[in-house]
């Protein structure tokens, strides 16, 4: 789980610098003033990526679609 306070945003982004790497989820509880980091999802090559809510998370969870690895593979 996230968190388990009130409303939640949350952003999926390749967190490197240099490159699009390092798979990362960010969530703001306050409405997107400020974003911290929520879990590393991939250290690899990530391009493209979508989220769901996951009902079995009792609504704090979250499913992560992403390409990875030079666009080779799509990982759930």
């Amino acid at each position: 789980p996230l968190h388990t306070g009130g409303p939640c945003l949350v952003i999926s982004s390749a967190f490197d610098v240099s490159s699009r790497a390092n798979l990362t989820l960010h969530a703001s509880w306050d409405h997107g003033t400020t974003w911290r980091v929520a879990a590393n999802v991939y250290p690899g090559g990530s391009a493209y990526s979508s989220l769901a809510a996951l009902p079995s998370g009792g609504g704090d969870a979250v499913g992560v679609l992403w390409e990875r690895d030079g666009y080779v593979a799509i990982s759930w």
